[in-house]
């Protein structure tokens, strides 16, 4: 057909198409539509050809590209998954891009193209675990992790010191430096090992090779590795800082020092961080030569606060030649006031109870803790509702708790106790969208003290009466331009007759709303009311037909049913997933040729919605084309077409829309005969449907008086 001189293309569905034309126009059918399909033909999008690159990492490489348009309004958006820039796998992935209107809502036919990343990648990988400063001058233990990602098992590892003086000998001595694994290391596994390095210039970096052998004894990997090096001129022993117990806020710091410089040392000096007093700075010491140990040294410390980590410089001297290093150390001011953190307790901090019969039930832990006292002491505890700016009613009461007051064990210092405490209320007590405030008072049985910590509770939405659950075959495939009935169950949670108001409404996951689905026959997005009454021990079935308006391939939505409130409050009482689906499958791959064509399992370059490996295959589309024996139309020839005949034949169901699929035998009338010819051939081997057959879709070879209105796997 041809409208206003633009000449539509492709597999035209029932239901309305939306772009940026701005007109209305009229085919010789008279049905009012707009011109272009999605986007239109002027909004095109171009991906780039396929990418291949080399692996940059483990993880594989950042790939950038390049997407147009032309044609498109201003404002329009590239979408593109993975995105330019994203770490692509070793391997190909595709990527799939589209261009997305201003609206939010339209797309246009995704391009794909597909991004190789090649190998090799780093073979190993290296964690550093720990350095330690060794015994010796210029000597560290060394701790670190290998995993293998050679891609083959490993049976050996071999570690030799790079020369990065230039003098063509190693810069140091490692040892071990070879390991012969009892077990392969296999591909992804990983291992630790533990080295000493001598002879190490400490103001340098230390860097060795990794060398990795198969089980051929063939090298597989080879690795370069470089450590940063501590400071090792000293080592603190035995140092601890305490509370002074007469002046508060004065800490007494206690260490021993040992020398590890190669040289012989009689003095050391403190260099405390700015706002830090430390008394004394100096020290003068017996001389020490490497490797030997000073006797305990004290220094006073002010200026700090409980929890500071100071940091500073100690330097160590020989004072007849001026020799001397420095090195950082860290040290942790302890909190000298133990109940700084009080006796507490604490309350979860909101619930909202459930409804469980003609009850509201929740339970909520109360923990209380000792961290003052230092003998095992006793809490008693009492709940009870009270009122302030948030709670301006008390719904509450101590008859509300279970327990509503108790005491806990003696609690030594620093352990606490969990009580489980239970509230219940009734529907007349907690309106819905209440909240209730609450508070346990606790007090100390061996001082007398108290302390108290508060909460809330909150009644559901809907204090609904009334059980519902969603339709046993949640998800429901709803046919494209099909209606199918979904079911909610719904029975009574009292002991007398249940009443509730509901809506149902739909929802796309993740989405506000969702306005492609009709229910009951309403404009997408309308819901349906009405009021369920359902006697004690019985179960009411509530049903709503369902409709995509515009069909969403891989989309998933969801029909709830909810309860609505005196106040007009809703509350989800139970949800049934629905999506969109169309059975057609041209290339008999099993999955659908729009679900193909949208994950570019196929291509579709004239956009006519059938795959182009379809298209010039004998099957015949248009007026009054159908498959034979496909009586329902679902494209699917089953045993639900003869039931289909039946229906219509016995039932007084509605005729069949395409008479001559439901003629099966190609008699010229729909009766009996066409139901045995389905069953037959699908349970007793018995003759297939007459052409065009329950395969191809075709046109009646025969002059009869059936017609075909509508086919849709062949319209």
């Amino acid at each position: 057909d041809t409208v206003s001189g633009a000449t539509t293309r492709g597999r035209w569905s029932m239901g309305t198409y939306l772009n940026s034309y701005s007109g209305s126009m009229e085919t010789s059918l008279g049905v009012l539509i707009l011109v272009n399909r999605v986007f239109g033909p002027e909004c095109q999008i171009s991906c780039p050809e396929d990418i291949v690159v080399k692996c940059e990492g483990p993880g594989g490489a950042v790939v950038h590209y390049d997407v147009t348009t032309s044609g498109c309004p201003q404002g329009t958006t590239i979408v593109c998954s993975p995105p330019s820039g994203s770490l692509f796998p070793v391997g190909v992935t595709q990527v799939q891009c589209y261009a997305l209107l201003p609206c939010g809502d339209k797309k246009s036919l995704p391009c794909c193209f597909k991004v190789t990343v090649e190998e090799p990648c780093a073979c190993l990988e290296v964690v550093d675990k720990k350095i330690d400063c060794g015994k010796q001058q210029g000597e560290y233990t060394y701790s670190f992790n290998v995993t293998n990602l050679s891609g083959v098992p490993v049976t050996r590892i071999k570690l030799l010191p790079c020369d990065m003086d230039g003098d063509l000998l190693p810069d140091f001595t490692i040892s071990p430096d070879l390991f012969n694994l009892g077990t392969p290391l296999p591909n992804g596994s990983s291992t630790t090992l533990n080295v000493t390095l001598s002879g190490v210039d400490p103001t340098k970096k230390a860097c060795f090779e990794i060398w990795m052998f198969d089980q051929k004894f063939q090298r597989c990997c080879r690795l370069k590795h470089c450590i940063e090096l501590p400071d090792c001129c000293l080592e603190l022993v035995q140092s601890k800082v305490d509370c002074d117990p007469v002046a508060p806020g004065q800490y007494n710091w206690t260490f021993q020092v040992q020398n590890k410089a190669p040289y012989t040392i009689d003095r050391l000096f403190l260099w405390p961080p700015s706002g830090i007093t430390m008394t004394p700075t100096s020290f003068i010491l017996p001389p020490l030569a490497t490797g030997q140990t000073s006797g305990p040294l004290s220094v006073q410390i002010t200026g700090g606060q409980p929890g500071d980590v100071l940091c500073f410089e100690i330097s160590i001297h020989e004072s007849a030649t001026d020799k001397c290093c420095y090195q950082t150390i860290c040290i942790t001011l302890p909190d000298c006031n133990p109940c700084k953190v009080e006796d507490s307790c604490e309350l979860t901090p909101t619930i909202t109870l459930c409804r469980e019969g003609d009850l509201l039930r929740g339970v909520v832990k109360l923990t209380i803790c000792n961290y003052c006292n230092e003998q095992p002491v006793e809490f008693q505890y009492a709940l009870d509702g009270f009122t302030d700016p948030s709670c301006p009613v008390k719904y509450l009461s101590p008859g509300n708790f279970s327990p509503s007051s108790g005491a806990t064990l003696p609690l030594a210092r620093g352990e606490c106790e969990t009580i489980a405490i239970t509230i219940t209320s009734s529907f007349g007590q907690f309106p819905p969208m209440s909240t209730a405030c609450y508070k346990a008072t606790i007090t100390n049985l061996a001082t007398g003290e108290q302390f108290s910590c508060v909460a809330k509770a909150r009644s559901p939405k809907v204090n609904s009466p009334i059980k519902v659950v969603g339709d046993p075959k949640d998800p429901v495939g709803i046919p494209r331009d099909r209606i199918r009935p979904i079911t909610f169950q719904a029975s009574s949670l009292t002991s007398v007759a249940a009443s509730l108001s509901y809506e149902l409404r739909t929802e796309e996951p993740g989405e506000t709303s969702a306005a492609v689905i009709s229910l009951n026959g309403l404009p997408p997005g309308t819901p349906v009311r009405g009021t369920l009454d359902v006697p004690p021990g019985a179960v009411q079935l509530v049903t709503v037909e369902v409709r995509f308006a515009v069909h969403q391939p891989l989309g998933f939505f969801e029909v709830g049913l909810y309860g609505v409130s005196a106040d007009g409050q809703a509350e989800a009482l139970a949800v049934t997933g629905v999506r969109s689906v169309d059975p057609t499958d041209c290339n008999q791959n099993g999955v659908p040729d729009d679900v193909d064509i949208l994950l570019c399992n196929s291509e579709d370059k004239d956009g006519d919605g059938i795959p182009d490996e379809c298209e010039g295959t004998p099957l015949v589309r248009g007026q009054d084309s159908f498959r034979r024996g496909d009586s329902n139309g679902d494209g699917a020839f089953d045993i639900g077409d003869g039931v289909c005949i039946l229906d219509y034949l016995f039932l007084g169901r509605k005729a069949p829309a395409c008479e001559d699929a439901a003629d099966a035998d190609d008699s010229g009338t729909v009766d009996m005969s066409d139901a045995v010819s389905v069953l037959g051939y699908l349970f007793l081997g018995k003759a297939a449907p007459a052409a065009p057959g329950p395969r191809e879709c075709g046109q009646d070879p025969t002059d009869d008086g059936l017609g075909c209105a509508m086919h849709l796997p062949c319209n």
